[in-house]
């Protein structure tokens, strides 16, 4: 089974952030047997004022092709901004090859997106943050690029809730446009999709399941426990650095200085530049 990690970089992106992130998903890449692949590169947008031409997350839609070239039977996406815990399990060990997966939550469409015809026709309405994924050669379609409609159609369709309006980093149409179209994909091609709690659930465990140490209660000290992928959208770069390393802190670990050793080799594709 062919597998590739894949991640995205466009415009140098956040240094401060890919530092702590990019070592724990390399290590994570090793584990569950995957390649580990950086889209650098733009091809589905052009930079410039056109600020939705030019948002750079319509670059993960190239796993549609890439997946392809790269013969994967699985690709697995996660945002460059996401922390990944060595003891993230590994989704392609009992996720169906008819079936996409996200992590921990889906959004009602009508509150974040306008309804077009695939929605309605679908009717299951599941809209998706776009930074987590986990797709099969069956189902490269959750990438299918935007074909039917214009840039400026999927940006209208797409509506900020009030959180995103006034985060520290606002949202706003153009860069909820990848969202809006996984969500629609889901509907378009009418895709299976489940949640990593979903899966989880059939084996009798949920998704906090990485030990975070005591705390002190009502009831004396307990154990707390937490999810194996971190992962913030609204807060600024400089906000999120901050959050990682506390979230590293409680993880336990330890990146820079000390570098995480990684046992064996790891695979970086060609296809692709990689960069540490």
């Amino acid at each position: 089974m062919k597998k590739t990690l894949f991640t995205l970089n466009i415009d140098n992106y956040q240094p401060d952030i890919t530092a702590l992130t990019y070592p724990l998903m390399k290590m994570y890449a090793h584990k569950i047997g995957a390649d580990f692949a950086v889209i650098d590169k733009r091809k589905l947008t052009l930079p410039g004022e056109n600020m939705a031409g030019g948002f750079p997350g319509l670059e993960k839609f190239q796993i549609y092709e890439l997946g392809k070239e790269m013969q994967n039977d699985w690709n697995i996406f996660i945002d460059p901004d996401a922390l990944v815990h060595p003891d993230f399990f590994d989704p392609t060990a009992f996720l169906p090859k008819d079936t996409t997966a996200a992590y921990s939550s889906s959004d009602f469409v009508p509150i974040r997106f306008r309804a077009d015809k695939y929605f309605m026709r679908d009717g299951r309405m599941i809209g998706k943050g776009n930074w987590f994924s986990v797709v099969s050669d069956w189902c490269l379609d959750y990438y299918h690029p935007l074909d039917d409609i214009t840039l400026a159609e999927a940006q209208a369709m797409c509506f900020p809730m009030h959180d995103e309006l006034t985060a520290p980093k606002p949202m706003s149409g153009y860069n909820m446009v990848e969202d809006m179209l996984v969500s629609r994909n889901i509907a378009r091609y009418g895709l299976k999709h489940v949640l990593m709690p979903d899966i989880l659930a059939k084996f009798g465990l949920n998704l906090n399941y990485i030990n975070l140490g005591q705390i002190q209660t009502p009831q004396g000290m307990m154990n707390q426990f937490g999810g194996p992928l971190f992962h913030t959208y609204l807060p600024t770069p400089e906000q999120k650095v901050v959050q990682m390393q506390q979230q590293l802190k409680q993880w336990g670990i330890e990146i820079n200085p000390k570098p995480i050793v990684i046992p064996g080799e790891i695979k970086e594709t060609a296809a692709v530049e990689v960069k540490a």
